[in-house]
């Protein structure tokens, strides 16, 4: 992603710009921050977030997450929903789970495998969420961090995704189920104009789930 011109930017006014991945850092700096940048990298509580007990369940249930208001189109959660939708169009042994927020406009979908859970969750809720989950799905066009990615990992839940933008920092071959993806232009919503985000191959997507 780039930024608007540096003269619209408040970050011009800051000492240091922090952000959690190099991958940020990069964007910054092409879009003409010129105060220095340090890279924290986010991370989750291990004492909260960690390996759930793993076993098959009935129906195999995949998850995403990502807020849909507020330019959420980014979050690639409309794609996942899809794209379940085109890989099961009548099996009754799968369903998906869709956490969003209340302000969330709630998609016109009426597949009763596709659950919505429309509020906000603590984080011991998040947890139990996650252990309900036997895959996590994000077709996410770009992340500064990727914190739904990172906590379903941390719970012991193979993840598809991409290694694209910030969760590339963490994600590998060997550790997530990666999907193909391309780097293109946004032509629409608020992202038109401001640089590249990553689109999910779905037909990729669909090989992986199934």
């Amino acid at each position: 992603f780039l930024l608007p011109p540096k003269s619209h930017l408040p970050y011009s006014k800051a000492s240091c710009l922090i952000v959690p991945t190099h991958w940020n850092a990069s964007c910054f700096g092409a879009s003409g921050v010129t105060v220095p940048i340090r890279v924290v990298p986010l991370g989750v509580d291990p004492d909260v977030y960690k390996p759930q007990d793993y076993h098959r369940k009935d129906p195999f249930r995949f998850g995403t997450a990502g807020r849909l208001a507020h330019a959420g189109a980014r979050k690639g959660v409309e794609e996942t929903v899809q794209t379940f939708l085109n890989t099961f169009p009548i099996e009754e042994d799968v369903e998906l789970t869709v956490k969003i927020f209340e302000d969330c406009p709630l998609p016109a979908v009426t597949d009763p495998r596709v659950v919505y859970v429309r509020r906000y969750l603590p984080q011991h809720e998040m947890v139990e969420w996650y252990k309900n989950l036997n895959v996590f799905v994000s077709l996410t066009k770009g992340e500064g961090w990727g914190l739904h990615i990172h906590q379903a990992m941390a719970c012991a839940r193979p993840v598809i995704t991409m290694r694209a933008s910030g969760q590339s920092e963490y994600i590998t071959e060997n550790n997530a189920v990666c999907c193909r993806f391309k780097w293109e232009e946004p032509d629409w919503t608020v992202y038109k104009g401001y640089g590249q985000w990553c689109i999910a191959d779905l037909d990729h997507a669909s090989e992986l789930m199934r």
